[in-house]
């Protein structure tokens, strides 16, 4: 609790005046109850919540602080701090790789190129098999080739 308002006593003195009007009129137990709402909160959110929540702690906690307060793990603190500093406070992660998921046309030519005997062998063994949701009972394959090599000869029958 200290800390919180100790961080709060820091602000520079443009804001000093807002900041003390706002302070006076909060008890220490209503503080306190912030705290534990704020902690509830944080016990009910998702992991990418938690780690925008945490982004609300003080500047001077280190990931060690944040880690004893919040009850996390050391890797969710330092993520929240690494992504305070980069992007600014309160700032979601953005995910830049633009991963999209396959057509089912070029699922289906993957699959029938990678099944093609140029490319894979079936196993000798015959117990060697899975069983699969979609497919029921299916042979184990072993590639013939590396995967570069594969991915070269994918790409020159598909172009």
């Amino acid at each position: 609790m200290q800390d919180w308002c100790n961080c709060i006593n820091d602000i520079p003195s443009s804001q000093e005046k807002a900041v003390e009007n706002n302070t006076n009129e909060i008890t220490i137990e209503e503080g306190t109850d912030v705290l534990c709402r704020l902690r509830c909160l944080f016990d009910q959110s998702d992991y990418y919540q938690q780690i925008l929540l945490m982004q609300a702690a003080p500047l001077e906690w280190g990931w060690k602080k944040m880690q004893n307060f919040f009850r996390c793990t050391s890797h969710q603190a330092r993520h929240a701090i690494i992504q305070r500093t980069n992007s600014g406070n309160l700032a979601k992660l953005v995910d830049n790789r633009g991963n999209k998921s396959l057509d089912c046309s070029v699922a289906e030519a993957v699959e029938d190129f990678y099944l093609d005997d140029e490319v894979s062998r079936q196993s000798s063994n015959t117990k060697d098999s899975r069983k699969s949701k979609n497919h029921g009972t299916v042979v184990i394959r072993y590639m013939i080739m590396s995967i570069g090599e594969t991915f070269e000869l994918f790409k020159l029958q598909i172009a």
